[in-house]
Order: C-alpha cells, then sequence, then structure tokens
C-alpha cells in the first residue's frame, strides 16, 4: 500500500511539473556557441594585436563577424541543436567541432586565394581556433551532465496520457518508453470502462475517464494524448 501511494504521489507530482523547453535549450546553446567563439576572438585580438596595430581594428571586426555568422549557420545545417543530438548520451561535440573546423578552413582558403592572409596575425588565428574549439568542449561536458541529469527526471519530457487500455495501449507506452524517454512521460491511461485501480503496465495505472482527461487538459496537467483504441471500437472512437 505504500509503494502505491509512494507511485501515485509521484504521478501527481509529475503531472503538475511542467516540462523545459526543448526547443529553448537549442536556442539557448545556439547563443552561447556563437557568443563563445565572438567573444574569444575579440579577446583575443585585443590583448594581442591591438595594441600593436590599433589600425587593424576594422578588418579584423569585419572577420570575426563574418566567421561568427558563418559557423552559426554550419552548426545550424549540421543538426549541432536537434533533439536527437542536444539530449542523446555523450559529450555531442564531433558536429560542433567539424563545424568550427570547416569555417575555419574556409576562411583560411579565401585568404589564401585572395593573397590577404599576411593581413592577419597567424597567433590570433591559432589562438581563436584552439581555444573556441576548448572552451566549445568544456561547456558542452558540463552541460551535457546537467542536461542529462534534468532529461532523467523527466524534465524535458510531454506528460503524455494514453487513452485506452489493454495489449494495444500497453505496446503503446512500452514503446514511447523505450524510443522517447526524453521527450515523453506516460503519466497514465484514461478509458471510462476501467477504475482507477486496475492496472496496465507495472509503472502506470488507469487515471480515470474522459471526465478525468478534461480535468487535466484544463488543469495544465497534460501535454499530449495518444489514442490506443481497438478498430472495431469505432463508437467509442466517434464518442471521444
Amino acid at each position: 500500500m505504500k509503494a502505491e501511494a509512494d507511485r501515485s504521489a509521484q504521478a501527481g507530482e509529475g503531472r503538475s511539473v511542467k516540462p523545459y523547453s526543448a526547443a529553448l535549450v537549442g536556442d539557448l546553446l545556439r547563443a552561447f556557441d556563437v557568443a563563445v567563439v565572438l567573444l574569444l576572438g575579440l579577446a583575443i585580438y585585443l590583448v594581442y594585436v591591438y595594441p600593436g596595430e590599433p589600425h587593424t581594428s576594422d578588418r579584423y571586426f569585419v572577420t570575426l563577424v563574418l566567421m561568427t555568422a558563418t559557423v552559426g549557420l554550419m552548426f545550424q545545417w549540421l543538426g549541432v541543436y536537434s533533439d536527437d543530438f542536444v539530449f542523446r548520451k555523450g559529450l555531442r561535440t564531433s558536429r560542433m567541432l567539424s563545424a568550427w573546423a570547416v569555417t575555419f578552413a574556409l576562411f583560411l582558403a579565401v585568404a589564401f586565394a585572395l593573397k590577404i592572409s599576411s593581413f592577419y596575425s597567424r597567433v590570433w588565428a591559432v589562438s581563436w581556433f584552439f581555444s573556441s574549439a576548448a572552451v566549445l568542449m568544456l561547456a558542452r561536458a558540463f552541460l551535457s551532465h546537467h542536461i542529462g541529469r534534468l532529461a532523467r527526471r523527466g524534465r524535458f519530457a510531454n506528460r503524455t496520457v494514453i487513452v485506452g487500455t489493454g495489449a494495444q495501449a500497453d505496446r503503446l507506452a512500452i514503446h514511447l518508453a523505450e524510443r522517447d524517454a526524453v521527450r515523453t512521460q506516460v503519466i497514465g491511461f484514461i478509458d471510462d470502462r476501467a477504475t482507477t485501480s486496475d492496472r496496465t503496465t507495472p509503472e502506470h495505472g488507469v487515471l480515470g475517464g474522459m471526465d478525468e482527461l478534461i480535468r487535466l487538459i484544463r488543469s495544465d496537467q497534460v501535454d499530449q494524448v495518444f489514442m490506443a483504441l481497438p478498430w472495431n471500437q469505432a463508437d467509442h472512437l466517434r464518442d471521444i
């Protein structure tokens, strides 16, 4: 009885906590990465180049802006901020470092082709490349730990109910838990013909009928609803 009460309390708590936006996480990571690249390049220029060559500020600032914009586009193109990349296990640095390396190589090639590479400090360029790569990796390791911890607590998961009980509903709940546990948290089942004491899977029970579903939606305790009813219950489907 105590274990059952604990599970019920946890389910109630999960329904009351609105998940963080996964899209917002990607946007914040994008802003952070671009800021790191821009500010490190600017800082190294101000410390190393500017004191001896203050007249080069326009040239360096234009290059900083162009490279930062380009690497931001490369990050986006390589899917650095896609949900499957941000929330998967591991440091998630391969695409990010590849985008930065490709961007840097592209601008080096342009500089050599236009014969303007001598206009820039090699120490500045090399320091910018490696310091940005190092900071991006360290930041990703730190953020990966905290994002993973929040994900395991279900803070990025849409609170989900499944309409229906039985084998189909069980299979759907298991599928969601195995394939999309980070983004989907099943909090229970809805079925007018079952009781709240009925169990469908060990982790979830029946929350109630359609009236309970409407109450949960109106009180903002549910983010998405899945239907898991057999086709032979067409009348029930139409009623819903």
